[in-house]
């Protein structure tokens, strides 16, 4: 298990070096990029209806969202009944649960 850690680390650090995102500025603006894509497959309409049936864009939305430190938008987001819906439609119920623990934590 260590080696396996120690090559994700070190695969991990290659990424980042190879894209520019060693400073936490270029990670938070990366997640808020693929937030912002995300929250767009999840809700075309951008108006809080989640007419969308993009299971990937619901286990990755939270995410990102923490990733960005993006906390107003995910507040309301996560209190947003809609969206819990959506997830909940998607079969997403121990992923939001896994994302609302992240996002408090």
């Amino acid at each position: 298990a260590s080696k396996l850690q120690f090559l994700h680390k070190s695969f991990a650090a290659t990424v980042a070096e190879r894209y520019g995102l060693e400073s936490e500025h270029a990670r938070i603006e990366l997640h808020r990029r693929i937030g912002g894509y995300y929250r767009a497959r999840a809700d075309p309409e951008l108006q809080l209806s989640w007419r969308s049936s993009d299971f990937r864009a619901a286990q990755s939305l939270v995410y990102h969202m923490i990733g960005a430190h993006d906390w107003d938008k995910l507040s309301h987001m996560l209190a947003d009944l809609g969206f819990l819906e959506f997830c909940v439609s998607l079969g997403q119920v121990h992923g939001l649960c896994s994302d609302l623990k992240h996002a408090i934590s």
